[in-house]
């Protein structure tokens, strides 16, 4: 899975940039910003120069458009709608050795926006604050979801889960891995659902995890697949951890799919035969002792 910093490097290469001078750092690289029509909104990043020489930046905007999968990128030009709201306070700017700046930048939607929520590349360049020909060193970049407040209610459609699975079906002291295939039909940038409640067959909920520990965004018209493994680590594989799981995904209070596995802490069918026939014969003794 590329990493939002992985989605930086990315955005370089598009760009033809020279490589990341790590002299420089941008922070957050990505945050979601809630705008409504026909009204502004803000968000902040920060600037650092970790080097010991002074530099200078330059702060601009790009439009990064997703194709089918949510981390196929491209970049553009804004939508010229947009491109007069979208304003970097300073836009220009010099750091000495160690110094950061905080750069708000604010987007404003006209009334008449009628795209679906855009997401906006917020490039970083080193190089010669006060000269347009000025020799570029470093491009960083931070996106900025933008999440459009429609007045049709219909628009703000949810996550579609194309699948979410679990395999193998029957685990013999393996994990099981839950597989998860998002879609963004809608017209806001998304997340995709990512908590997982195991629930064993006698209807106890006994776990909990993420399937990603970075949230994921889903923009409009893309899809994102995540997985992750179950049981994580070692210590799980005990022989209470036995049988038959339900896997739920949620997002919050919203539940989005149901799958089923078997899982067995031992390594082979004949291991797990005596597995049941122990406790078969501790859920017996425990009857006639309680008789």
């Amino acid at each position: 899975m590329i990493s939002r910093f992985l989605l930086a490097l990315t955005f370089l290469s598009l760009l033809g940039a020279p490589c990341v001078s790590f002299a420089t750092t941008v922070n957050p690289q990505s945050s979601d910003l809630r705008v409504k029509i026909g009204e502004s909104a803000s968000a902040t990043i920060v600037v650092t120069n970790n080097s010991t020489k002074e530099a200078s930046y330059r702060v601009s905007f790009l439009s990064a458009e997703f194709g089918g999968d949510a981390e196929d990128l491209s970049l553009g030009t804004l939508n010229p709608l947009l491109s007069s709201g979208v304003i970097a306070t300073p836009s220009l700017f010099t750091l000495a050795a160690t110094e950061k700046k905080t750069v708000n930048i604010s987007v404003t939607i006209p009334q008449e926006f009628s795209e679906s929520a855009p997401t906006i590349a917020v490039l970083v360049t080193e190089g010669s604050a006060g000269n347009e020909s000025g020799s570029v060193r470093t491009a960083l970049t931070s996106l900025l979801f933008v999440h459009v407040a429609s007045n049709d209610a219909s628009n703000d459609s949810r996550v579609e889960i194309q699948n979410f699975s679990a395999i193998p079906g029957f685990s013999f002291g393996k994990p099981i891995v839950l597989s998860e295939l998002a879609q963004n039909s809608g017209t806001d940038t998304l997340f995709v659902p990512n908590e997982v409640r195991v629930v064993n067959m006698f209807g106890r909920e006994v776990d909990r995890f993420l399937l990603s520990n970075v949230p994921k965004h889903l923009p409009t018209g893309t899809s994102r697949s995540v997985s992750a493994k179950w049981p994580d680590g070692v210590q799980n594989f005990s022989p209470f951890v036995f049988g038959k799981y339900r896997f739920e995904l949620w997002d919050g209070n919203t539940q989005y799919a149901v799958t089923n596995a078997w899982f067995f802490p031992v390594s082979s069918l004949g291991g797990a035969f005596i597995v049941i026939a122990v406790l078969l014969l501790g859920i017996i003794i425990f009857v006639r002792r309680r008789r």
